[in-house]
């Protein structure tokens, strides 16, 4: 029979590896499936406010219109067409 201290610190210690392997594989997921990125200033892009610009070489990502404002004012004629996305006529997109 195993003692009653015993156990409890063999319950604590499996918990504590329980949560450390639970953080650990939420961890490299995320890493694995990384969020897109503006091209522009390089933060995360919510689905929300993303701002597509149509160019010569490919489409540009960014994360806001003012981004992409800027990089429009900044490159003029470079940007064939733009897309936005309005988030207050389609919420479940």
């Amino acid at each position: 029979m195993i003692p009653v201290r015993v156990k409890r610190v063999l319950i604590v210690i499996t918990a504590l590896l329980v949560v450390v392997g639970a953080s650990f594989a939420a961890f490299r997921w995320q890493e694995h499936f990384p969020s897109a990125r503006c091209q522009i200033c390089g933060r995360v892009t919510p689905k929300e406010t993303a701002f597509q610009r149509v160019a010569p070489h490919g489409t540009l990502r960014a994360c806001c219109r003012t981004c992409a404002m800027h990089f429009m004012i900044n490159h003029p004629g470079l940007v064939r067409k733009a897309l936005a996305t309005d988030f207050t006529l389609n919420p479940s997109d």
